[in-house]
């Protein structure tokens, strides 16, 4: 998949997570094999601004490229701004955020909202486009709602304002994650536009990977939820889609090994009492795969110090 001038080598792409997507867990998927990887949403105002909180979401290194900054925002002048940013920073792709459905950022008609404005979205992806050398894509939902359903007409703004490809999540704003992901869409939005199309949605497993490459015809598929705690999603679905065969799940110890890589990752990128808190939200996933949560799981639900998670290790895995 090529993506403006970015060779993409892969099908099986880390999604933009909010409080889950930060470097260390990048850095994690690619050596799994993500061929592609987005940061977390950064507020295009404050990126622009210089904002040094804002400024940590983009943290990135050489060994994770291709990687996509995200970029939340509704006014040009502000994602021009953010978008020479990510540049600078060494960034490859530049996305454009169309989907996030939080209140706080819906209010500020940035984000989901932004799927009722099309002229709007046409306005940013061109100002954008022309701001930086960086391909521009756009993560878009269905729509605001089951009544205003559009993401084949938005796809089309995009691709004519100069965008290179769009990520896909079918559903609509006011549905989160509610309900399943309506598939067929994503074909009908593949059909539509000549871009490179990413499917978003209800990929739970690496077969599920394949399903929807089959079923939408799309070129690639982005996997968000279903990789916390499971890393290794990546190597296994690209197994899955290269030779049809499954991989064997890892065993509990090399399950632990992937966990405490995470956990150095996370002290080299925050340093080690910061590191633990970043590590806890991943922590109940890890336990699930190893299969855990009754013991491991309980202990590490609140583990606020190193001594403390390193004891839990210690005591139960």
């Amino acid at each position: 998949m090529r993506i403006g001038n970015v060779q993409v080598h892969g099908r099986v792409v880390l999604a933009p997570m909010a409080e889950y997507g930060n470097l260390p867990f990048r850095l994690l998927a690619k050596e799994f094999g993500a061929a592609l990887v987005y940061t977390e949403m950064a507020m295009a105002r404050d990126v622009a601004r210089g904002d040094r909180r804002e400024l940590r979401l983009l943290r990135t290194k050489p060994s994770e490229r291709p990687v996509a900054a995200q970029l939340c925002g509704r006014e040009a002048a502000d994602l021009i701004g953010a978008a020479r940013v990510v540049e600078s920073l060494g960034f490859d792709i530049v996305d454009l955020n169309l989907c996030c459905p939080i209140a706080r950022i819906v209010k500020q008609r940035a984000g989901g909202a932004l799927m009722a404005e099309p002229e709007q979205v046409g306005r940013l992806v061109a100002a954008m486009a022309a701001a930086t050398r960086l391909p521009v894509t756009v993560k878009m939902r269905s729509g605001v709602d089951a009544e205003h359903i559009n993401a084949i007409a938005i796809s089309k703004v995009c691709e004519e304002a100069g965008a290179a490809a769009v990520a896909f999540h079918p559903r609509t704003v006011a549905e989160p994650f509610a309900g399943e992901a309506d598939w067929p869409l994503i074909a009908q939005v593949k059909q539509a536009v000549r871009i490179p199309v990413i499917g978003s949605g209800d990929i739970r497993t690496p077969l599920r990977v394949k399903e929807m490459l089959d079923a939408t015809g799309c070129d690639a598929v982005m996997v968000a939820r279903g990789c916390l705690g499971r890393p290794w999603f990546f190597r296994e679905a690209n197994h899955l889609l290269n030779t049809g065969q499954p991989l064997p799940a890892p065993s509990s110890a090399q399950i632990k090994q992937i966990m405490m890589r995470h956990f150095k990752l996370l002290k080299e990128h925050v340093g080690e009492s910061q590191a633990v808190l970043l590590l806890r939200r991943h922590l109940p996933y890890y336990a699930r795969a190893m299969g855990r949560e009754s013991d491991f799981g309980k202990a590490v639900r609140n583990v606020r110090t190193p001594c403390q998670f390193e004891a839990a290790v210690r005591e139960y895995l």
